[in-house]
């Protein structure tokens, strides 16, 4: 470590979580030598959808590919499971045809009473499909938000800032500032460049 050296440097923040923001954002940004664990491709996995020969659309985890366009990417495959396991019970999905189970056993979603039977062709395509759809929405549709929390001082809060679902920025706002909105404290806001791993700490 001393050998590759030649100075320290620091910035104050606020909040853990702005301290896991800005470390990611400089590993990204300074691609330091020995930060080896978020030095990899962003996002390699997506989920897919497609519609098989019975007419049911259909959703798979697979490995991001050129000129591929997934509805929804992440970086580790068990991180798609898990957002695959919660449309499932959200949207009452077949873990079969989410191929999240592989297995001719009987549906689990069935025995845990999310499947409504569309693995054996108990329910129509269309029914079935109407709710892929607003799965499909629930993932591509991402909300704007602030999250605010203590400051460096007393009279002021940390501030960081979601914009569809993609970070934005952090900063510092008066804590009596009488107006929250995305406009209003766009300049305490210092813009940063969003990544994966930015957002899964904010989620």
């Amino acid at each position: 470590f001393v050998r590759h050296m030649y100075g320290i440097s620091f910035q104050q923040t606020a909040t853990e979580l702005m301290a896991a923001i800005l470390e990611s954002t400089e590993i990204k940004r300074l691609w330091p030598q020995f930060n080896v664990a978020q030095k990899k491709p962003e996002e390699l996995y997506g989920i897919f959808v497609y519609e098989d020969q019975n007419g049911y659309m259909r959703l798979a985890i697979e490995k991001k590919r050129k000129h591929s366009t997934p509805i929804y990417t992440f970086h580790y495959k068990v991180d798609g499971h898990g957002v695959m396991r919660k449309l499932m019970k959200e949207f009452s999905l077949c873990p079969k045809l989410c191929f999240m189970q592989t297995s001719t056993d009987t549906c689990v979603g069935i025995t845990e009473e999310h499947c409504h039977g569309a693995c054996e062709k108990k329910e129509a395509p269309t029914a079935y499909n109407d709710r892929v759809l607003q799965a499909i929405a629930s993932l591509t549709t991402r909300p704007s938000y602030i999250v605010l929390d203590k400051g460096l001082t007393e009279d002021e809060v940390s501030c960081i800032m979601v914009v569809q679902g993609a970070f934005f920025g952090m900063g510092y706002v008066p804590k009596n500032f009488e107006t929250i909105t995305q406009k209003a404290i766009a300049e305490y806001i210092t813009p940063y460049k969003d990544n994966s791993t930015i957002r899964m700490l904010l989620r």
